[in-house]
This record gives structure tokens, C-alpha cells and sequence, in this order.
């Protein structure tokens, strides 16, 4: 069975990791081809237009910086009397001294370059850096260069051609590429030859990689010479083979950029014409080395899918052997159970689903058991609570009718209404209102018409120090607010506004209509408070563990019944007297905005 279960998590597993993992990798995969295609392709032209910008800066400046040299009278008199072989004179001598040394730099500034001919028509000589630089026409080694000019076509100003020369019956054939330079100032030619085996090595510098190779085709359509990284050199053939006499610069060409099957392989092929050197190129990059670059990638993606499958394996192992044992153990708890023994608490670890499955089993026990007592708790609350409630209301009606044997007695004893007869009244006000059921909202009406009764009692108290005053606007009236809404402003500014020198206070209350919201204020000309004392009030009338004061007590109120934006707002100066501000939403608004006054 523990192998059956084993063999299904693996399968199971594994499809779910290596499905996810093999959609990543074709994505990836398909995007790294477009963009290694594309690399290669734009590679492949731009190994292009570097080899045509070589050939232009070394073999056509060249031959265009002597042909500029030779429009120059000195340089042209010059050479036209050495190869007449009249003499020269000491400064014809010193020109001429310049023309070799000039073609001396170019034969130790390019190692490619096997030697330079310079030809003006009707002499039987010619410079030659290979003879001295001043050779016969006739018994030279090199006789076949003349040969292809003669056949040069008389409108082409730039001709090349491949050519083998044998300079000692001992040595082996060279096989040279040979650039005719018409010159424009003087009727003739330059002839630079290249060693074809060294320019072919420094042109594989510029290729992209092993199999790439450019083919270089003259006007006639031959394949005059290549830069070529190929192990194959049956590929270099087949190459040439399919594009000989297709590179034509007046015909048109048939093929066109793009990927291309020749002998057997995948090549993108690109061409470029160098109308500087009268010659095509041709850029064939194998499908191969796209392949090259792209066989990390396997090789990664190849890797990852084995240590998936040696991960899911090792931990398929893992979690069915510790699910057999977890079974196992579980079945010996529910058996001892069944027979009644004493099972001490197992110890289930906490990092896997079935010690989890357990401990929360545990914790339901245990929290079904606290809510039951919970249950009793409240259940218990809510009965003393409502012999409270009856306690409340037999306390107010012993208090008032205390208060009115009192008023009677002291009417009695003084034979008339007294000051104390008004103040008790005003206390039999104020305490039935305060000890009304407080979840009914009032009016502010009420709340006002309650409040004179209380000022009245304080400034009995406190002999007339309190001047006070009522700014209502017509539309707040009716409006319902909770009971005791203005009263601990009131009491704090006569606890702790009232001056030391007896100067009475004067305290105006105003409720505003804002629209959406009313703005209450209390305002105060009493003794006020220091920026530090006012922000320690703030503070602890914000703070949860305070002390249920008035203001801490109003406060809590206003944020339960409208929200954070009621909260009080306290602004005070020493010596000059104390506002406190909050606003409320009439009914039907949310006080979404900043108070208001």
C-alpha cells in the first residue's frame, strides 16, 4: 500500500510541477529563437557592412590616395621621366623618393598586401614595390596582371580579379586578389595585389562564428575570395557554386535576403553591393550557430527538468512515509480511546497538515467549552443588569420626593420663596433629566431649556460669576441630539475658567446651521491654558485608559454616535480664554468634511 500511494503522489505531483515548468520554458524558449534570429540576422549585416567598410578603408583609399598623388605635376613629371628612363634632377629625385617611401608605408602598414604596380599607358615600365619599384614590362615574373587589363572593360573605373603568381620555379603557386584602379588625372592604372591567404585571415576577425563565411564576387560573377570560419571546406565550394555568375551588377539579382537550404544546410544569406570596389558580397550564416547559442538553454531547461524529478521523488518519499505514520499513530488514539484507557496528550508537530488537522481539533474543544462559560458569564450580567435597571427606577423617584419635602419644609420655616427654594427646583430638574433614560435622544431645545437650569445652580454656587450666552440658529431647534450634550462644557469652564480676582466669566454658546452638519462652540474669556497644557488635556482626552471626566466622557460619546470627524477640538491662550468646538451631522448627512465653524 506504501508503495501504491508513493508511485500516485509522484505522478501526480510531478505532472503539476513539470506541466507549469514546460509551458515557461516554450515560452521562453520560443521568445530566446525570434530573438537569436533576429541577433543573427542583424549580426550578419552588420558583419557585412564592416567587411565593405574594410575593403573600402584599406584597398580603395588606397588606391584613391595614389591616384590623388598623381594629379599633382610634380609627382606625375616625375614619374613619367624614371620610367622613360631619362635622368632626374635633385628635386625630381627627392619627389620621386616620396612615391616610394609612400608605397613602402602601405606595404609595412598592411601585412595583406603582397605588392603595388603603378602603369601609365605608353611606357614598357612600371613601379613595382615587389622589383625595386622600377620594373620592365617584359622577363617580369608577373605577367599576367597586363593581360587582364588589357581586357578591362574601358567604361569600369574599378576591376577585381583573382590570380596565382610564381615568382621562383621552387616556390609554391600564391594566389593573389588583384584591385585595377583606373587612374582619373593621367591615362593608366594601379594594380594592388593581396595575398589572399593573409586578408582571408584578417577578415575571420570580423566574423560572427564558427561556419559563418563571406564571399566576395567580382563584375563578371566569379567568386574572387572569401573570409570563412568553415571546417568544411566542401561547404566554402557549394556556396560559391550556387552563386557564381548570379552577382552581376547590371543584372538582377534573384536572391534575396532571408533563410535559404543550400547542399543540405540552413544558411541566412544577405547580400550588399560595394559600388566603391565594384564587387557583391555575400554573407551565409549557417542555421548552426543560432543552435550553438541556443544549446545553453536546452541544456539549463534539461537540467531543471531532472532535478524536478529527483526533488518530487525525494519528497514524494518524505511526505508518504510521514502520512503512513501519522495514520498510524492516529489509529492507536482512536483504539485506546474506544477501549477506555488514559491517553496522555501526543505530541503532533505543527509544521504539517495532520498536526495541524489535530491541535485545531484541540482548540475547537477548548473554545466551544470558554463560549459555553461566556454564555453563563453574560447570561448572569444580563440578569444583574436588569435588577439595576429596576434599582434606577426607584432611586429617582426617592431622591425627588426627597427634594420636595425638602422645598416644602423650607418654605415652611422661611414663610416665602427663598433662593434656596429656587436652587432646590433647579436641582429637581436637573437631576430628573439627567437620570432620564440616556439611549432617548432630546431636542436641542430640551438640551438648552436643561442647561439654563443647571448655569442657574452654578451661578448660585459661585455668586453670579458667570455671565452667559445663546447664539441658536432657528433651523437647530428640533433638531435631536443625546442627552448632556453641552453640560461638561459648561461645568469645565466654571472648574476651571473662573479667574483668581474674582472678575466674573463671561461664556457664549453658539449652534450654528453649516447645512450638512451644525457647529456647536463654547467660548470662554477664563483663565485659559498654556500650549503645554492644553496638549496634555488633548491627550488624555484621546487616550483609551483615561479617566471617565466630562470631556473625556463627551468625547467618547461624540466619536460613538457621529463619528471621528466630531471629535472635540480644543483651542485655548493663557490669560485670554478657551473655545472648544465640534460639529455633528444634521440627520441625514454623514460629516464626510473638516469641522466647521
Amino acid at each position: 500500500m506504501l508503495r501504491r500511494y508513493f508511485v500516485r503522489r509522484v505522478r501526480q505531483h510531478y505532472a503539476f510541477m513539470i506541466i507549469p515548468t514546460l509551458i515557461m520554458f516554450l515560452v521562453i524558449g520560443a521568445i530566446m529563437v525570434n530573438l537569436e534570429q533576429r541577433s543573427l540576422e542583424d549580426s550578419s549585416r552588420n558583419c557585412l557592412t564592416s567587411f565593405d567598410e574594410s575593403l573600402e578603408a584599406s584597398l580603395y583609399n588606397m588606391g584613391y590616395q595614389i591616384d590623388t598623388m598623381m594629379a599633382n605635376a610634380s609627382f606625375s613629371l616625375s614619374l613619367k621621366k624614371i620610367l622613360h628612363n631619362n635622368g632626374l634632377k635633385l628635386g625630381e629625385s627627392s619627389v620621386f623618393g616620396m612615391i616610394k617611401n609612400f608605397f613602402r608605408s602601405y606595404d609595412i602598414s598592411y601585412s595583406y598586401i603582397h605588392s603595388i604596380y603603378l602603369y601609365l599607358e605608353g611606357y614598357d615600365r612600371f613601379l613595382s614595390t615587389t622589383a625595386g619599384y622600377v620594373a620592365g614590362i617584359e622577363g617580369y615574373f608577373d605577367q599576367g596582371w597586363m593581360a587582364e587589363y588589357r581586357q578591362m572593360d574601358p567604361g569600369e573605373k574599378l576591376y577585381t580579379s583573382k590570380r596565382t603568381i610564381t615568382r621562383n620555379s621552387f616556390e609554391e603557386p600564391l594566389e593573389i586578389l588583384s584591385l585595377y584602379y583606373r587612374l582619373t588625372y593621367m591615362d593608366g592604372v594601379i594594380v594592388i595585389n593581396v595575398d589572399k591567404s593573409e586578408y582571408g585571415r584578417f577578415l575571420r576577425t570580423m566574423l560572427l562564428g564558427e561556419g559563418q563565411q563571406v564571399l566576395l564576387f567580382n563584375s563578371d560573377g566569379e567568386c574572387i575570395g572569401s573570409g570563412s570560419n568553415l571546417i568544411d571546406p566542401g561547404q566554402q565550394e557549394a556556396l560559391a557554386e550556387a552563386f557564381s555568375g548570379k552577382m552581376m551588377k547590371d543584372s538582377e539579382y534573384p536572391v534575396k535576403d532571408g533563410w535559404e537550404k543550400i547542399d543540405g544546410t540552413w544558411y541566412f544569406l544577405c547580400t550588399r553591393y560595394s559600388p566603391y570596389m565594384n564587387i557583391f558580397l555575400v554573407s551565409a550564416c549557417p542555421l548552426g550557430i543560432m543552435i550553438r547559442r541556443l544549446s545553453y538553454f536546452l541544456l539549463a531547461a534539461v537540467l531543471v527538468l531532472i532535478l524536478e524529478a529527483v526533488v518530487m521523488l525525494l519528497l514524494a518519499y518524505r511526505y508518504t512515509k510521514e502520512s503512513f505514520g501519522f495514520i498510524e499513530q492516529y489509529i492507536d488514539i482512536f483504539s485506546a480511546a474506544e477501549r477506555g484507557a488514559y491517553i496522555e496528550k501526543p505530541a503532533i508537530a505543527e509544521d504539517d497538515e495532520y498536526g495541524m488537522i489535530l491541535n485545531n481539533i484541540i482548540y475547537l474543544y477548548l473554545k466551544h467549552s470558554r463560549m459555553q462559560m461566556e454564555l453563563q458569564e453574560k447570561e448572569h450580567q444580563k440578569t444583574l443588569a436588569e435588577m439595576a435597571a429596576l434599582q434606577m427606577q426607584i432611586n429617582p423617584h426617592f431622591i425627588f420626593n426627597t427634594l420636595q419635602i425638602m422645598d416644602f419644609d423650607v418654605i415652611r420655616e422661611m414663610g416665602r420663596e427663598s433662593q434656596i427654594h429656587r436652587m432646590i427646583g433647579r436641582l429637581s430638574d436637573v437631576v430628573k433629566y439627567a437620570l432620564s433614560d440616556p439611549m432617548e435622544p432630546v431636542t436641542i431645545r430640551t438640551e438648552i431649556d436643561y442647561l439654563k437650569s443647571y448655569l442657574d445652580i452654578q451661578n448660585i454656587r459661585f455668586d453670579n460669576a458667570g455671565i452667559i450666552y445663546f447664539e441658536v440658529d432657528d433651523s437647530v431647534w428640533e433638531i435631536q441630539v443625546f442627552r448632556l450634550l453641552l453640560q461638561p462644557l459648561l461645568e469645565n469652564c466654571f472648574e476651571h475658567g473662573l479667574h483668581q480676582d474674582g472678575r466674573r466669566i463671561v461664556i457664549k454658546v453658539k449652534l450654528f446651521d453649516r447645512g450638512d452638519h451644525i457647529a456647536v462652540s463654547v467660548t470662554d474669556n477664563g483663565k485659559g491654558m498654556t500650549k503645554d497644557e492644553r496638549d496634555e488635556l488633548i491627550s488624555r482626552i484621546n487616550s483609551k485608559s483615561a479617566k471617565s471626566i466630562g470631556l473625556v466622557n463627551l468625547n467618547r460619546r461624540l466619536i460613538l454616535h457621529y463619528g471621528e470627524e466630531s471629535a472635540l477640538r480644543i483651542m485655548s491662550k493663557k490669560d485670554m480664554g478657551t473655545v472648544v468646538c465640534f460639529s455633528i451631522p444634521k440627520p441625514g448627512n454623514d460629516l464626510k468634511n473638516g469641522n466647521e465653524l
